[in-house]
C-alpha cells in the first residue's frame, strides 16, 4: 500500500536564455511545411504505464502537503511489485491510476483510487523533466493582427519570449513607463488559451485583469509550460 513520506514540490526548472524562431517560422509555413512541436505539458508520447498486482510496494510523496496537486513516486519496496515491473521508478510524477486523472488531486484521493482499484492496477507516469524542460511554441498574433510561430523553451516567462522575438507588448507610453517584468504595472497583458494543464492565475493577476477574459495573463508572470496560442494586448470586456 502507498504510504507518505515527506513532502516535495515539483521543480520548474529555470531557463534562462530565450528562443527566437520567428523567421525560421515564417520560412516554414511559406513551404507549407509543419513546424509546431504539439509540446503540451503533459505530453502521452512521454509516459511511462505498468499493470501493477497489490500490494503495489511503494510510497508516494507530496508535490505540496494538503494541496490538490498530485504526488511523486517515492521509495520502493526492492521485493515490491512495483519495483518489479521495471518501468516505475522514483522520482516519477503520477499522472493517473486505472485511467483516473490524479494529477491534481489531494494525497487522500489518489489513496482512495488505489484503495478502491480491484487486485490489479494500472499507474501512469512521467518524469518531471518531460513536463517542465524542452521545447515549446506560442502561437502568437500581434497588437497589429499579424500571425506567427514563436520556438521557446518551457519554464521562459512569456513576456521574455515575447520581447525577444521583437514581439511588442505594450502600447504607446507603457513602453517607457511599464514596470519592467515586476508584476505592477499590469500594462503586459495577453491572451492565452490551448493552455492544457497550465497552472492557474496568481490572485494578483486577478485583481489586476478584473476586465479582461478569464483566459488573460500578466505575461511577465506566466512562465511558458508548453505549447499555446498568444493574443497580445486583447480587449477589456468591461
Amino acid at each position: 500500500m502507498a504510504t507518505c513520506s515527506s513532502a516535495l514540490r515539483a521543480e520548474r526548472f529555470n531557463i534562462a536564455s530565450v528562443g527566437r524562431s520567428v523567421r525560421a517560422s515564417r520560412e516554414s509555413q511559406a513551404r507549407g511545411t509543419s513546424w509546431r512541436l504539439s509540446a503540451k505539458k503533459f505530453d502521452p508520447a512521454t509516459f511511462v504505464e505498468a499493470i501493477i498486482n497489490k500490494p503495489l510496494g511503494i510510497d508516494l510523496v507530496e508535490v505540496e502537503v494538503d494541496a490538490p496537486r498530485g504526488v511523486m513516486i517515492g521509495d520502493l519496496n526492492p521485493e515490491g511489485n512495483a519495483k518489479k515491473s521495471g518501468v516505475i521508478a522514483k522520482g516519477l510524477f503520477l499522472v493517473a491510476v486505472n485511467g483516473i486523472d490524479t494529477k491534481y488531486k489531494t494525497f487522500d484521493e489518489i489513496l482512495d483510487v488505489i484503495g478502491g482499484a480491484d487486485e490489479t492496477v494500472q499507474l501512469t507516469c512521467v518524469a518531471p523533466n518531460d513536463v517542465f524542460k524542452g521545447k515549446a511554441v506560442l502561437s502568437v498574433t500581434t497588437q497589429e493582427g499579424q500571425t506567427f510561430d514563436i520556438e521557446c523553451l518551457k519554464g521562459q516567462m512569456m513576456r521574455d519570449v515575447l520581447l525577444g522575438a521583437g514581439v511588442e507588448v505594450y502600447q504607446g507610453a507603457e513602453k517607457l513607463t511599464n514596470c519592467g517584468g515586476g508584476v505592477s504595472c499590469g500594462k503586459c497583458v495577453v491572451n492565452v488559451t490551448d493552455d492544457e494543464d497550465w497552472e492557474a492565475r496568481t490572485q494578483a493577476e486577478d485583481k489586476r485583469l478584473k476586465k479582461f477574459p478569464a483566459t488573460a495573463r500578466l505575461s511577465c508572470n506566466t512562465p511558458v509550460e508548453g505549447d499555446c496560442v498568444v493574443e497580445c494586448k486583447p480587449a477589456k470586456i468591461a
